[in-house]
């Protein structure tokens, strides 16, 4: 079939006009990436993302990270290692310096570092360093975490009284927690007071969790001198437990802890036989539990009635659901609110 000039004309035409919109069509891209550079995580589970709590942390570094890789020239490690520090570069571009190094062409380094991994990371901010041998996010915002952490504060938890310990491996103990804090880069020491009589210079927080028995007078003298210049107290009370000879605090504070048990009729919902444990499924507004989106569950609470004194302002940190109260009875078979015993309905508070 033959065509005429104007037919192959017009397709010529065609053609030059297609040439020149496709042509436009890849610079106004190219320029539009240049200009809206934008970048979006289609993975699964957003693998290529950073979790809101490294995002936060990335957020608060103040200057740049160097991270030196000790890895073989294997591709499959080295890829690993850039995708995950690619995920924080993409938080903060400007923040994230990665190198690598072959650890067989520097024997010597790798020995005075003590380097026993292939994959190694030494991660490097401000002068300090930490080494992450395993490779994961969790693994590099934890050091991340304690290298900005180095130099603050430490928390002392009190001992001498029968307090749960950070250190303990008992059921009451606080030994999971204890760990996690050490995870986070966050130091902490005890202080037995009867044998010191004053808290170390570098007390950040005082921790006092659930004593046995009471303070002597001049401990709980020393505490209540410490919370009255300022200092932070964390007081864990467990139910009918007393408050452990620091009532004159309590009341400086304006305090008061209700009798009781608190019991959550709400229990059930969730899934949850024994009514000791208290749901608390939302939060107030507070920094402490800004970063919370779980539900939490607190076993055997003591609730807290607050009035401050002139001076104090008492913020409300955990409260219950409407549906529970401070059980003053037996809690065994069928209980129920009695507000003649002095039980009062929910919401309560937990912590303040």
């Amino acid at each position: 079939m033959r065509m005429d000039r104007r037919a192959r004309l017009r397709l010529r035409v065609q053609h030059a006009l297609f040439v020149a919109l496709w042509t436009a069509l890849v610079v106004l891209a190219g320029w539009l990436a240049q200009e809206y550079s934008r970048e979006f995580d289609w993975t699964a589970g957003g693998r290529n993302t950073l979790s809101e709590v490294s995002q936060r942390v990335v957020e608060r570094l103040q200057a740049p990270v160097e991270i030196t890789a000790y890895a073989r020239p294997d591709e499959m490690l080295r890829k690993r290692i850039e995708d995950l520090v690619a995920r924080y570069r993409r938080a903060r571009p400007d923040a994230f310096e990665l190198r690598f190094v072959n650890p067989d062409r520097e024997p010597e380094r790798v020995r005075e570092l003590g380097i026993r991994f292939d994959g190694t990371l030494v991660v490097r901010y401000r002068g300090r360093t930490e080494q992450v041998s395993t490779l994961s996010e969790q693994a590099l915002t934890a050091a991340l975490e304690r290298l900005m952490r180095a130099g603050e504060r430490r928390l002392v938890f009190l001992t001498g009284h029968g307090e749960r310990s950070p250190e303990g491996a008992a059921n009451h103990d606080l030994g999971r927690f204890g760990r996690e804090l050490e995870r986070r880069g966050i130091r902490y020491t005890t202080a037995n007071l009867a044998r010191t009589p004053e808290l170390p210079d570098d007390t950040g927080v005082l921790v006092i969790a659930s004593p046995a028995t009471a303070l002597l007078p001049g401990e709980a003298r020393i505490v209540r001198d410490w919370v009255a210049r300022g200092g932070n107290l964390l007081w864990l009370l467990d139910p009918g437990e007393g408050t452990a000879g620091l009532e004159a605090l309590l009341e400086s504070l304006g305090l008061k802890v209700l009798p009781g048990t608190v019991v959550d009729a709400s229990a059930p919902v969730f899934g949850i036989d024994d009514p000791t444990f208290v749901v608390v499924p939302e939060y107030p507004g507070h920094p402490i539990t800004s970063g919370l989106r779980l539900i939490t569950l607190f076993p055997r609470a003591a609730a807290l009635e607050a009035a401050p004194k002139e001076g104090w302002h008492a913020a409300q940190v955990l409260r219950t659901l409407p549906r529970a109260w401070n059980e003053t009875g037996p809690i065994r078979g069928e209980v129920r609110l009695d507000p003649e015993r002095g039980e009062r309905a929910g919401p309560l508070t937990l912590a303040v």
